[in-house]
């Protein structure tokens, strides 16, 4: 299945019109049959799906005692099933993250090579790695809770912890995405974007350090209930 696609279009533009081929982005279907659950559908970019339906299921239906184990994959439909494990609930607290960090790995998180710009479909997010000093994965999706299951997958296959890794995404920060990241098991979030009040009340109450509108000269820490952020050097308060 041809994952780009150069499609006919009728656009107006300055004042004129014009008929050419655009691209646009292929969109699947993905089923998900989980014991106990009613078929989960999704809408997904069609690339690495098992990655995506592994994360899911971890995130929507596991415990801490659980992992999801993938049964058999036909066509769009996954089955999968919970996998009993010992629960290693250990909890990784970082170094001082500087403000060094997130100015330049923003920029290169916008960087990273894909479909962002050709299409204008994409949500992308990343892991990034302090100890590598570099980003060690990145997906895009047309969804953002797409783009967090596909991390929490590869996470899974590659048996690493989200606790160690920090969080990039592109899209707004809102409750229901800040919620999937604190399930996945993320201590940090970084959005490019605006978050909510919603997102900020669960990141204060469950020890995620979240930050918004991440550029390549400024960014907002709203949430770091941990102290996880080295903000040696902050100008007081601004008289009003």
């Amino acid at each position: 299945m041809a994952r780009i696609l150069h499609l006919p279009c009728l656009q107006y533009k300055n004042g004129r019109w014009r008929r050419f081929d655009d691209y646009v982005t292929a969109e699947t279907q993905v089923h998900i049959h989980w014991p106990g659950q009613d078929v989960k559908t999704l809408w997904a970019y069609p690339e690495d799906l098992e990655s995506l339906v592994i994360g899911y299921c971890a995130i929507e239906f596991c415990d801490d005692r659980e992992l999801p184990e993938l049964v058999k994959a036909e066509g769009s439909d996954f089955y999968l099933r919970p996998l009993h494990v010992v629960s290693e609930s250990e909890k990784v607290y970082f170094s001082k993250l500087t403000r060094e960090l997130f100015l330049d790995n923003m920029a290169r998180f916008m960087g990273l090579q894909g479909n962002w710009e050709q299409t204008g479909s994409f949500h992308r997010a990343a892991l990034f790695d302090p100890l590598k000093n570099d980003f060690v994965h990145h997906v895009e999706d047309i969804g953002r809770h797409n783009c967090l299951d596909r991390l929490k997958g590869w996470i899974l296959k590659n048996s690493l912890s989200a606790g160690k890794l920090i969080l990039f995404v592109s899209a707004r920060g809102t409750g229901s995405l800040v919620l999937k990241a604190i399930k996945a098991g993320f201590q940090v979030m970084v959005s490019r974007s605006a978050l909510t009040t919603a997102s900020i009340e669960l990141a204060n109450q469950h020890g995620l350090t979240l930050i918004g509108f991440a550029r390549e000269n400024r960014f907002s820490v709203f949430a770091d209930p941990l102290g996880l952020v080295d903000s040696r050097g902050t100008a007081p308060p601004c008289p009003c």
